[in-house]
């Protein structure tokens, strides 16, 4: 009935939500407020806010990869 790949693939995109702290596999399924987040989410928001934390709409270089960041993301 489920696809086992799928659901491993799932949980190593959570990397806390793997496994409990009795090394028990677990999944949730939280609301819109999302109290587990995603790896790559967090790497993204990281780097974003260590390299371009900076006002929009500035010339300076900061201000101008932080505009393409935000914009980058809206695409995605």
């Amino acid at each position: 009935m489920f696809n086992q790949d799928l659901i491993e693939q799932i949980r190593a995109a959570f990397p806390r939500a793997v496994t409990d702290f009795n090394s028990r596999k677990r999944a949730f399924f939280d609301n819109g407020t999302v109290t587990l987040v995603v790896d790559k989410a967090a790497i993204a928001e990281a780097e974003a806010r260590i390299n371009w934390s900076a006002n929009v709409g500035g010339i300076f270089d900061e201000s101008i990869q932080a505009s393409d960041t935000i914009l980058s993301g809206r695409k995605r």
